[in-house]
């Protein structure tokens, strides 16, 4: 139909060769064609408007979706925009990865972090997680990959540091402060965050080698927190 996409490559819930809508979803329109069908000749099309174009602005191409959009969801029911949407848009960027051969994946946080990762890895096997770490490496350890590799900026790889599951700053900001001490305990470096309201900021009054000491102490602090969430051992943080 107008607008779906068609799926071209394996990985993802619809079968090569049809069009990419997922099981639940299909099974939903099924269930209200069976209740209101009523053995009549109705036949039912799906159709996007826009949908062609709207796919130009997804990573439907790379995972094999051509045409169109993605009709995705395991409910049946997914609101426009919604976390849930955009996790299953995630999981199954991680599926074709994970059917093209892919035994780890990456992850990039932002456009800046996408480009630093496309230097060095196949664009098949990066995913954009968006601020969805937790769940992403939630997904990461159910899929059987063994490395997962995150590209993200300084100021997200101290949200990670500090605990945030969900690095969106409605779920809280960065508490400099916290980043002072601990950092202080661990390198006996005192950094000053007097009229400073970024983790940059901080940064950037540093020398040097100071600089070089945090930036090691975010990114292990960063690793171990994210061992702890998924229980996935090998996980490489790169900071751009």
């Amino acid at each position: 139909s107008d607008g779906v996409g068609i799926v071209t490559k394996e990985g993802l819930k619809a079968p090569r060769g049809y069009p990419a809508i997922n099981p639940k979803p299909l099974s939903v329109i099924c269930e209200i064609y069976d209740r209101y069908g009523d053995n009549r000749d109705i036949y039912i099309t799906v159709g996007v408007n826009r949908g062609e174009e709207i796919a130009k602005h997804t990573a439907n191409e790379k995972v094999g979706v051509v045409g169109g959009i993605s009709i995705l969801g395991t409910t049946g029911w997914v609101k426009p925009v919604s976390s849930e949407a955009y996790i299953d848009s995630i999981s199954a960027e991680m599926e074709v990865a994970k059917a093209d051969g892919y035994s780890d994946i990456v992850f990039t946080i932002g456009s800046t972090s996408k480009e630093s990762a496309m230097r060095e890895f196949d664009e098949i096997q990066i995913v954009e997680i968006g601020n969805f770490v937790y769940d992403a490496l939630k997904l990461a350890k159910d899929k059987g990959f063994g490395i997962v590799i995150l590209f993200c900026g300084l100021g997200k790889a101290v949200k990670i540091a500090q605990g945030f599951k969900n690095t969106h700053n409605r779920y809280g900001s960065i508490d400099l402060q916290r980043l002072k001490d601990e950092f202080a305990y661990y390198s006996g470096i005192e950094p000053d965050i007097e009229g400073v309201k970024t983790v940059k900021g901080v940064y950037e009054r540093l020398d040097e080698k100071s600089r070089t000491e945090m930036k090691r102490w975010i990114r292990d602090t960063s690793i171990s927190v994210m061992r702890e969430w998924s229980a996935i051992e090998n996980i490489e943080l790169k900071i751009v």
